[in-house]
């Protein structure tokens, strides 16, 4: 991805968010938490652009609420759903890889009914709002926002944007 060099709405894949697509290294609030209730070298530490030995952390127990997240806000494209028990199997484990690369989270067949839940349930829980219209349901989801404050860029990802 072309570095953004202009404040702005830009619609782009969470691993492009996650890697920083700003020119120069910006401030996401994850990094600002780290900041706040840690310190400087814990936000140095966990920011993809300034510790050259960032490495991302992939986790299956991060995949349920990430994938439940995505298809609640954006649909199942952002999910893989691998046809098999556990990632014991070379083949799945391929399938599992192949799935991240694409930028995919991947979720093993028997764990999908467990996201479809989620997503009920969170379904449920906003229809019960009286907000209209029901939150989640009618924007653009996962917008994500830069702007520059001062010398500092910035940059934020919307789950819905309700314009």
């Amino acid at each position: 991805m072309k570095p953004i060099t202009k404040p702005g709405i830009y619609d782009m894949p969470m691993a492009d968010y996650l890697a920083d697509p700003c020119e120069t290294p910006s401030l996401s609030s994850g990094i600002a938490r780290r900041l706040c209730e840690a310190s400087p070298i814990h936000g140095w530490t966990a920011h993809p652009r300034l510790n050259p030995l960032y490495r991302a952390e992939v986790d299956e127990r991060f995949d349920i609420g990430t994938a439940a997240h995505a298809l609640l806000l954006e649909g199942r494209a952002g999910v893989a759903i691998i046809e098999a028990p556990d990632w014991r199997t070379a083949a799945a484990r391929d399938a599992r890889d192949r799935a991240r690369a694409e930028g995919k989270i991947p979720i093993l067949s028997a764990r999908w009914e467990d996201v479809q839940a989620l997503v009920r349930a969170t379904r449920m829980q906003l229809n019960g709002h009286a907000a209209t219209p029901t939150p989640f349901t009618d924007g653009r989801p996962e917008e994500t926002l830069v702007w520059r404050e001062g010398d500092i860029w910035c940059r934020a990802r919307l789950d819905c944007d309700d314009r």
